[in-house]
């Protein structure tokens, strides 16, 4: 890990900027439902056949799962290894998904675990949990290694707030990224997994607003379903995926004002091959959005995933 002379202090907000979050505009008119969508009967119970039919629509989410080994044990719904990466899909809700990989291992709690009932298998890897508060889970351990939390939202008395309690050993926590997703972080404030973007979409394919923001142990996912012309059910998902350690470097406070003004090169060339980040416009929006939540940036080239990803960090 790289520093810039000081030992990072981990941020998160508290009250998050709703504007962050890469989100798609809310059509004003009404929808009307096609034929050829998944009818429920919008009651408070979402069954196990309407969380089936509800993913059936998206063909791509049920397809990342299709090839996946998957066995069983007295308290698991699902244990799917891909490579070095476990993911453990527990039968009772409230236990919490188990996302492990080389002496790493985060639990995510899932939303209102207390209102679901068992698993029950609606594919390969992937587990539904019938609920009674107008939305229920679903979880899929796809063929990269990754885990997707999905929400089916059956009516517009569901809940808007879906809150996902991520466990990290070590004094770990969640950070937002400017890009609109997250980021879990380990003690020390490296990178060990990421929270990809979060999207919805209703019934009849229309793309809702959603977005995240923490509290450092709890991501909530905010999803905009009450608006008009919503045709239920709507399905949303985050999707976590490991990193894997790569290297970091964090930026101080004027080190991330320079690269926000687009005077990223003589620091970006201190850096190295990371620091070629930096003098992108890609580098300058995350410096900046770093600044307007008052923190700092950091870089890092993560291990199992392309490119180079960034967060912020309070700094000093």
């Amino acid at each position: 890990m790289l520093c810039t002379g000081f030992a990072p202090q981990l941020a998160f907000a508290e009250e998050a900027d709703t504007s962050s979050a890469a989100v798609t505009p809310v059509p004003t008119e009404t929808s009307i439902a096609p034929t050829d969508v998944p009818q429920t009967d919008h009651s408070d119970t979402v069954t196990k056949t309407e969380v089936t039919e509800a993913l059936t629509t998206i063909p791509e989410i049920l397809a990342a799962s299709e090839e996946v080994a998957v066995t069983r044990d007295v308290d698991s719904a699902a244990i799917v290894t891909t490579g070095e990466t476990t993911v453990d899909i527990p039968k009772d809700p409230a236990e919490g998904v188990t996302l492990a990989m080389e002496g790493v291992s985060i639990d995510i709690q899932l939303p209102n675990a207390d209102e679901a009932k068992d698993a029950s298998t609606v594919a390969p890897g992937v587990v539904a949990y019938a609920a009674s508060n107008g939305s229920a889970n679903a979880v899929q351990a796809d063929d990269s290694g990754a885990v997707r939390m999905l929400t089916i939202i059956d009516n517009a008395d569901a809940p808007t707030e879906y809150p996902y309690t991520v466990t990290v050993p070590d004094g770990g926590r969640v950070e937002l990224t400017f890009e609109g997703g997250a980021l879990i972080v380990d003690g020390e404030g490296q990178a060990i997994a990421v929270v990809e973007t979060p999207w919805a979409k209703d019934a009849a394919g229309k793309e809702l607003r959603t977005w995240f923001t923490t509290d450092g142990q709890v991501l909530m996912q905010h999803i905009e379903h009450t608006v008009e012309g919503v045709v239920y059910p709507v399905t949303a998902d985050p999707r976590f995926a490991f990193t894997g350690y790569g290297p970091t470097i964090f930026l101080s406070k004027n080190e991330t004002y320079y690269v926000s003004i687009g005077l990223a090169a003589g620091i970006g060339s201190y850096f190295g091959g990371l620091g070629a980040f930096l003098s992108t416009s890609l580098g300058t929006a995350a410096a900046d959005w770093a600044r307007d939540h008052n923190q700092c940036l950091a870089v890092y080239k993560p291990l199992f995933l392309r490119g180079v990803r960034s967060f912020s960090y309070r700094c000093q």
